[in-house]
């Protein structure tokens, strides 16, 4: 049997048209560039914030969405991570809530199983004598 191995460094690859970087890292420099213009323009021109707080504002606004766009969070790629999170949002939570407990009442304790008294059992053995597999054939 022919077994072909490749390398990991091969199966990664991703190209790069963009003077080294992907497309990915395109698409998220200019979401970088419009979230922090947006917050920045949001601080400092509509509301009485001084430039300083804008700008620490800013740059954390910038980072938080340089990060999902460039980071992989548990190995995934942000698209892939993306969908299953959504999917996972999607289906429906069954919670179950336990009746509250007041303090100093006695907990509820496991009923024991009934035991079979040797009339149920006398019974039993009766119906299994009365069953014959052969009777119901025809």
């Amino acid at each position: 049997m022919i077994e072909i191995v490749l390398r990991r460094d091969i199966t990664e690859f991703e190209p790069k048209p963009f003077f080294g970087f992907t497309t990915r890292h395109l698409m998220t420099g200019i979401a970088v560039i419009a979230a922090s213009a947006v917050t920045f323009a949001a601080l400092s021109v509509a509301g009485p914030v001084p430039y300083s707080v804008s700008m620490y504002a800013t740059f954390a606004v910038g980072a938080g969405v340089g990060y999902v766009g460039i980071g992989r969070p548990r190995g995934l790629k942000p698209e892939t991570w993306l969908s299953i999170t959504l999917a996972e949002r999607r289906v429906p939570r069954l919670l179950m809530y336990a009746r509250p407990q007041v303090l100093g009442a006695p907990a509820e304790r496991p009923r024991k199983k009934r035991r079979l008294t040797r009339a149920d059992r006398r019974a039993l053995k009766a119906e299994r004598r009365e069953y014959d597999p052969g009777s119901l054939e025809g």
